[in-house]
């Protein structure tokens, strides 16, 4: 059995919406647009999945989305010779939370191919989509279960939102080494694109609390 499919429930639910052959082709491209959406806004995204499909957003838009199926991606507005793609259904009316994009509709049989063509127009919608604060549902909904199952079916090392990654002292009070790796685990889960100004006065504190930790 190999091991993603250890998490009976998600394992389940992943099988009733893709072939078995595909899950981890298709996983492997939710796993893309994950580090995507992670790199750009660790702090914004979330991904849930139930018996209808499996749904990646960020801030307040679906910008992936897989069924029993079909595919749905968002998009960058493509330009006239793309547009036509005949694997490709692009939706009628823009996207409110997301000037200047469009949401891509495909058989999952197309996705692989889609994906990789117009990746660059997926990335950039992405980008347009984080602009502005997170969902006020976006933690509640968001399933940390699949992005472990994602990480272990495509081998992908994916990280969960920033939200997600709960620090206690309280774990490694007993060992200064150990407060030193969690607070730089902390810090390098954090990435430089989510580094604001607001969040400087904490990374000096957790530098000055790793200097700290190192020498006690």
């Amino acid at each position: 059995m190999p091991p993603y499919e250890r998490i009976p429930k998600i394992s389940a639910a992943v099988s009733r919406l893709i072939p078995k052959k595909e899950i981890p082709n298709i996983l492997r491209l939710v796993g893309r647009s994950i580090d995507i959406a992670n790199r750009i806004a660790p702090d914004k995204w979330g991904i849930r999945i139930n018996r209808e499909n499996l749904m990646l957003k960020v801030r307040f838009v679906e910008v992936l989305q897989v069924g029993s199926g079909w595919f749905h991606f968002l998009l960058k507005t493509l330009p006239p010779k793309l547009s036509k793609e005949k694997r490709l259904s692009l939706s009628k009316t823009p996207y409110k939370n997301a000037p200047d994009c469009d949401g891509g509709d495909a058989n999952l049989s197309d996705a692989e191919y889609l994906y990789r063509e117009l990746y660059k127009f997926h990335k950039s919608a992405i980008e347009i989509a984080a602009r502005g604060p997170r969902h006020t549902t976006t933690k509640g909904n968001h399933s940390p279960e699949f992005v472990d199952y994602i990480s272990r079916a495509t081998g992908i090392n994916l990280t969960q939102p920033w939200y997600c990654q709960n620090f206690h002292i309280s774990e490694g009070l007993s060992s200064g080494k150990n407060i030193a790796k969690a607070l730089r685990s902390k810090c390098s889960s954090i990435g430089m694109s989510a580094i604001r100004m607001r969040d400087v006065p904490v990374l000096i504190i957790m530098d000055l609390l790793v200097s700290f930790a190192e020498t006690h």
